[in-house]
């Protein structure tokens, strides 16, 4: 079986053998053939318990345009998968994002890292559920020992940030909303857990206040795109502890397509 040409953003691939990936973050199989595609459903034996979603960004960018500070700006991002196994099986897993660096792995005791390669997407989608836009990808492979019963498996990897300027004129800076997007909608196609869920962590540097007391409350927003309408997520937005401030959230997701996207600005 030989696998091509999938696009997405920020996702797991999976495989119940070691002779080519399954894709997830999570999402199921692609079989490509002659110009022909077979799309199926992810192996009963391998289910979906969570999800659990933490980005830690750095603090709101003000001032003037920096292309260098932009391209050097990024979230920290923590992706844990809780899955089951009914028996021990070694997995290939892949790693597709929009980021920048090696990408580390942590399965039970055993931590190591993969340098990504590019993603190259040419060609034709050849799954329901890619996104119509798309973008610069990288991957890393990694293999993974699953043990019989509950495993965790922890990626990390840096996550770019898109800006957007407003209110900008010859004698005043402009003000700037940063946002990342995440690909929920791969999970879709995998077996998934009754009680199933994301949980969201969403934090951001925390800016000192007037004279430095206190802290700024930055504006923080997370919203559900699918196929162009968004939702918003209701975010428990906390008290800046440590100098960050935080957001959580349960996100309920559905056998749909569907995007994460977060911004936060200065206010």
């Amino acid at each position: 079986m030989r696998l091509c040409k999938l696009l997405s953003v920020s996702k797991i691939l999976l495989s119940a053998a070691i002779v080519a990936p399954l894709f997830a973050n999570m999402r199921a199989p692609v079989h490509v053939e002659h110009g022909s595609s077979e799309l199926r459903g992810m192996p009963a034996e391998l289910r979906v318990l969570g999800e659990t979603l933490d980005f830690q960004c750095p603090e709101a960018y003000r001032g003037k345009p920096d292309f260098a500070a932009f391209a050097a700006r990024a979230c920290r991002v923590r992706v844990l998968y809780r899955i089951s196994a009914t028996a021990a099986t070694q997995v290939k897993l892949v790693f597709v994002f929009a980021g920048k660096g090696d990408v580390t792995w942590k399965h039970g005791e055993k931590l190591s890292k993969s340098m990504p390669t590019p993603f190259k997407a040419a060609g034709k989608k050849v799954c329901t559920y890619c996104p119509d836009d798309l973008k610069r990808l990288n991957l890393s492979e990694q293999a993974v020992d699953l043990v019989a019963g509950k495993n965790e498996i922890e990626v990390q990897y840096d996550q770019a940030l898109s800006y957007d300027e407003s209110g900008h004129s010859y004698f005043s800076d402009g003000k700037w909303s940063q946002g990342f997007s995440y690909e929920l909608w791969p999970l879709a196609e995998w077996q998934w857990a009754p009680d199933f869920a994301a949980e969201l962590k969403f934090s951001v540097a925390a800016r000192s206040g007037f004279l430095g007391i206190g802290h700024k409350d930055d504006k923080m927003q997370c919203d559900i795109e699918e196929n162009g309408r968004f939702t918003p997520v209701v975010l428990n937005i906390g008290k800046a502890i440590d100098d960050r401030r935080t957001a959580m959230a349960r996100i309920t997701l559905k056998k749909r397509p569907e995007r994460l996207r977060c911004f936060y600005a200065a206010d």
